[in-house]
Protein backbone atom coordinates (compact mmCIF):
# COMPACT_ATOMS: atom_id res chain seq x y z
CA UNK A 1 0.00 0.00 0.00
CA UNK A 2 0.96 3.97 -0.85
CA UNK A 3 0.91 6.42 1.87
CA UNK A 4 1.68 9.60 0.78
CA UNK A 5 1.38 11.15 3.66
CA UNK A 6 4.75 9.60 5.39
CA UNK A 7 6.45 12.21 3.73
CA UNK A 8 4.03 14.40 2.29
CA UNK A 9 3.20 15.74 5.81
CA UNK A 10 6.96 16.79 6.34
CA UNK A 11 6.22 19.41 3.98
CA UNK A 12 5.83 22.91 5.12
CA UNK A 13 2.71 24.40 3.54
CA UNK A 14 -1.38 25.35 4.52
CA UNK A 15 -3.01 22.14 4.82
CA UNK A 16 -6.03 23.67 4.38
CA UNK A 17 -8.64 20.44 5.32
CA UNK A 18 -9.41 20.03 1.40
CA UNK A 19 -5.87 20.50 0.14
CA UNK A 20 -3.84 18.14 2.25
CA UNK A 21 -6.88 15.56 1.34
CA UNK A 22 -7.44 16.05 -1.96
CA UNK A 23 -3.18 15.79 -3.03
CA UNK A 24 -3.10 12.40 -1.02
CA UNK A 25 -5.45 11.24 -2.87
CA UNK A 26 -4.32 12.53 -6.20
CA UNK A 27 -1.00 10.84 -5.28
CA UNK A 28 -2.61 7.59 -4.44
CA UNK A 29 -4.36 7.56 -7.51
CA UNK A 30 -1.54 8.49 -9.71
CA UNK A 31 0.49 5.82 -7.96
CA UNK A 32 -2.47 3.30 -9.37
CA UNK A 33 -2.11 4.77 -12.75
CA UNK A 34 1.75 4.82 -12.46
CA UNK A 35 3.52 4.14 -15.08
CA UNK A 36 0.82 4.89 -17.33
CA UNK A 37 0.29 8.63 -18.70
CA UNK A 38 -2.59 10.41 -17.54
CA UNK A 39 -3.88 13.94 -17.68
CA UNK A 40 -4.94 16.35 -14.90
CA UNK A 41 -8.95 15.96 -15.64
CA UNK A 42 -8.37 11.75 -16.18
CA UNK A 43 -6.52 12.48 -12.34
CA UNK A 44 -9.15 14.70 -11.40
CA UNK A 45 -12.76 12.54 -12.38
CA UNK A 46 -10.85 9.55 -10.18
CA UNK A 47 -10.55 11.83 -7.37
CA UNK A 48 -14.07 12.91 -7.58
CA UNK A 49 -15.02 9.28 -7.54
CA UNK A 50 -13.63 9.30 -4.20
CA UNK A 51 -15.31 12.34 -2.86
CA UNK A 52 -19.04 12.03 -3.40
CA UNK A 53 -18.84 13.57 -6.95
CA UNK A 54 -16.74 16.93 -5.89
CA UNK A 55 -16.22 18.95 -9.13
CA UNK A 56 -13.27 17.72 -11.50
CA UNK A 57 -12.67 21.27 -12.19
CA UNK A 58 -12.91 22.11 -8.26
CA UNK A 59 -10.48 19.51 -7.37
CA UNK A 60 -7.70 20.40 -10.22
CA UNK A 61 -7.76 24.33 -8.48
CA UNK A 62 -7.43 22.70 -5.10
CA UNK A 63 -4.60 20.69 -6.28
CA UNK A 64 -3.38 23.88 -7.82
CA UNK A 65 -3.33 25.91 -4.95
CA UNK A 66 -1.88 23.67 -2.72
CA UNK A 67 1.33 22.43 -4.98
CA UNK A 68 1.74 26.24 -5.18
CA UNK A 69 1.92 26.48 -1.52
CA UNK A 70 4.47 23.78 -1.46
CA UNK A 71 6.67 25.89 -3.89
CA UNK A 72 5.85 28.71 -2.28
CA UNK A 73 7.89 27.77 1.20
CA UNK A 74 11.58 28.38 0.76
CA UNK A 75 11.90 25.40 3.33
CA UNK A 76 10.85 22.97 1.33
CA UNK A 77 13.95 23.12 -1.09
CA UNK A 78 15.90 20.51 0.28
CA UNK A 79 12.91 18.16 0.20
CA UNK A 80 11.69 19.05 -3.40
CA UNK A 81 15.48 18.82 -4.39
CA UNK A 82 15.26 15.23 -2.81
CA UNK A 83 12.15 13.94 -4.68
CA UNK A 84 13.07 15.81 -8.17
CA UNK A 85 17.17 15.27 -7.85
CA UNK A 86 18.01 18.40 -8.93
CA UNK A 87 17.80 22.41 -7.67
CA UNK A 88 14.77 23.41 -8.28
CA UNK A 89 14.62 26.85 -10.35
CA UNK A 90 11.21 27.04 -11.59
CA UNK A 91 7.85 27.23 -10.67
CA UNK A 92 6.41 23.26 -10.35
CA UNK A 93 2.94 22.61 -11.11
CA UNK A 94 0.18 20.00 -9.40
CA UNK A 95 1.00 17.10 -12.45
CA UNK A 96 4.32 17.15 -12.35
CA UNK A 97 4.80 17.31 -8.65
CA UNK A 98 2.61 14.38 -8.59
CA UNK A 99 4.38 12.72 -10.92
CA UNK A 100 7.92 13.52 -9.75
CA UNK A 101 6.44 12.47 -6.32
CA UNK A 102 5.27 8.49 -7.25
CA UNK A 103 8.03 8.24 -9.65
CA UNK A 104 10.93 9.09 -6.39
CA UNK A 105 8.49 6.73 -4.73
CA UNK A 106 8.44 3.86 -6.71
CA UNK A 107 12.16 4.25 -7.45
CA UNK A 108 13.56 4.58 -4.16
CA UNK A 109 10.80 3.05 -1.62
CA UNK A 110 13.11 2.31 1.19
CA UNK A 111 14.16 6.11 0.71
CA UNK A 112 10.95 7.28 0.95
CA UNK A 113 10.50 5.69 4.57
CA UNK A 114 13.89 6.96 5.49
CA UNK A 115 13.58 10.69 4.14
CA UNK A 116 10.04 11.06 5.80
CA UNK A 117 11.82 10.19 9.25
CA UNK A 118 14.68 12.75 8.51
CA UNK A 119 13.33 15.50 6.99
CA UNK A 120 11.27 16.54 10.17
CA UNK A 121 10.18 20.29 9.17
CA UNK A 122 7.24 22.13 11.10
CA UNK A 123 4.02 22.52 9.84
CA UNK A 124 1.54 25.69 9.37
CA UNK A 125 -1.78 25.42 10.82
Amino acid sequence: MFYPNNILSKFTFHKSKNGYRILCLALEEAMKLYPDEFSMDQLCQRIAERTRGKNPKSLQRILNRTVESIWENKNNGKLLETIYQYELEDKIFAKDFICSFVEYSVQNPGEVMENAARFSISRKK
